[in-house]
């Protein structure tokens, strides 16, 4: 941020709108860059998750779509998107996490509801990427 401030003051002051270009143009490209290889490991990730619930017979390889939408997750939420029971909602809960696209965060609120989150998805989103 004290670079942009910088860069203004100096098109102000000297008229170095070339530069402030420049500037303004290589961010444009690092955001860029940065949203794509975001969006090419949620792809890879959404794609391992499918392959890894393909052979199960439970609702669990609709799971996969409810993760990505929402990466923070209780019972509830799970039954009311996917249209399930409750014990359905709670297994599939289980059944994510041991696959290890879910970990739990234990009980808050009221009522100690156990929530969710696909850390996975969540670094991929939110977090520092990995230099390749």
């Amino acid at each position: 941020m004290k670079r942009n401030y910088a860069r203004l003051q100096a098109v102000r002051e000297r008229g170095e709108i070339d530069e402030w270009i420049q500037f303004f143009a290589q961010a444009v490209t690092e955001r860029a860059l940065d949203s794509s290889a975001r969006i090419q490991k949620l792809v890879e990730i959404r794609e391992r998750y499918r392959v890894d619930s393909y052979a199960d017979r439970s609702a669990l390889p609709s799971l996969v779509d409810v993760v990505f939408r929402s990466p923070v997750l209780t019972v509830a939420s799970v039954r009311r998107q996917l249209g399930v029971s409750q014990p359905t909602a709670s297994g599939l809960l289980r059944r994510a996490e041991g696959h290890g696209w879910l970990r739990s965060l234990g009980r808050s609120g009221r009522g100690g509801r156990e929530r969710w989150r696909a850390d996975e998805i969540w670094a991929a989103v939110a977090g520092p990427l990995e230099e390749n």
